[in-house]
C-alpha cells in the first residue's frame, strides 16, 4: 500500500509493506520525503508515522479530533538535517505491532496510518491511509465452525467497545423449525495476549441468544423477547493444534455445541 502527502513544497511518500493485517502481526513500511522547493529544508525532526484510530464520521467531517494516537515511530529524521531543492531523505523505517486485541476495521472506527510533520489535531495538514484490519485467524476458525458445522450464516462482523477489545460477530439461525424462537446470535471474541507474554494465554468468547419465549405474565401465547449470555475460556493448549496453529475444529465443535444447547434451551438439538 502506498499513499503520498504535499504540504508546504515537500512531498511526503509512504511505503506500507501489505494491503491487510491480521490482528497480532506487525505492520511496516517507509516514509521518504521530498524537497520540491528552491530553497534548503529545515525542521525535519517532526516528521512522523502514527498508528491512529480514525473515527470514521469524523474524519469525513475533518474535524481536529478524527484521529487518536495509538503509537508513534518517534523521530525519524535527525535535529538540523538539511534537505537540499530537489533531493530526497533516504527511506526512513517504521514499524508498529498490532495487539492481539486491536480494533479491526469497520464503519464506525477504524486503524489509519498518518504521516507527516503536522500535530493530529490539524486536519488536512498530514497524509492518512486508512488500515484494513482482519480478525485473528483463531477468531476466523471458531466462526467457521459455527458456520460450517452448525449452519449459522455470518451476517455481521464489527469491533466491540473500545474497551473490550473484543470482535462482535452476529450470526443469523439456520433456517429450521428447531431454531424458530432464536432471533440471532451475537458472538464476541478476545484473543488475550499480554505484551510480556510469547503467546496468547486464552480466548474469551461471550454468547448471547437474543431468542422469543413465551410470556407467562399474559394471556394465550403472547411472545417477549430475551437475551441468554454465556460465556467460555479456550485456552490454546487445549484447542489450538501446534502443528499449524490453528483451532482444533473437533473441540470447538464439543464446546459450542454445549452452549447452543443450554443457549437455547435444548430446543435446537
Amino acid at each position: 500500500m502506498k499513499g503520498s502527502f504535499f504540504r508546504d513544497n515537500l512531498e511526503y511518500r509512504i511505503d506500507i509493506s501489505g494491503e491487510a493485517w491480521l490482528q497480532d502481526s506487525k505492520i511496516l513500511g517507509t516514509l521518504q520525503v521530498r524537497n520540491h522547493g528552491k530553497t534548503p529544508w529545515t525542521g525535519l525532526e517532526t516528521v512522523r508515522a502514527r498508528l491512529t484510530l480514525g473515527n470514521e464520521r469524523k474524519v469525513k467531517a475533518k474535524t481536529d479530533d478524527a484521529f487518536i494516537e495509538i503509537a508513534s515511530s518517534g523521530e525519524l529524521v535527525p535535529a538540523g538535517t538539511l534537505l537540499a531543492p530537489s533531493a530526497s531523505t533516504d527511506p526512513l523505517p517504521w514499524s508498529f505491532d498490532l495487539p492481539a486485541a486491536s480494533r479491526i476495521t469497520d464503519t464506525t472506527k477504524s486503524l489509519y496510518l498518518t504521516y507527516g510533520a503536522a500535530e493530529l489535531n490539524q486536519p488536512g495538514a498530514f497524509g492518512a491511509l486508512q488500515l484494513r484490519i482482519n480478525p485473528h485467524p483463531w477468531i476466523e476458525d471458531l466462526c467457521s465452525v459455527i458456520e460450517t458445522n452448525f449452519r449459522f450464516p455470518r451476517k455481521k462482523v464489527s469491533s466491540g467497545d473500545d474497551k473490550s477489545g473484543a470482535v462482535e460477530v452476529k450470526f443469523d439461525p439456520p433456517d429450521a423449525k428447531a431454531y424458530s424462537m432464536l432471533e440471532q446470535l451475537v458472538a464476541e471474541f478476545k484473543i488475550v495476549h499480554p505484551k510480556d507474554a510469547p503467546a496468547p494465554l486464552e480466548i474469551e468468547c461471550t454468547f448471547t441468544f437474543n431468542i422469543k419465549e413465551v410470556d407467562a405474565m399474559k394471556a394465550g401465547l403472547a411472545l417477549k423477547k430475551s437475551k441468554r449470555t454465556l460465556s467460555r475460556i479456550l485456552l490454546p493448549s487445549e484447542v489450538i493444534l501446534k502443528l499449524n496453529n490453528r483451532v482444533r475444529r473437533d473441540v470447538f465443535e464439543k464446546v459450542f455445541g454445549e452452549v447452543l444447547k443450554e443457549g437455547t434451551g435444548g430446543s435446537a438439538l
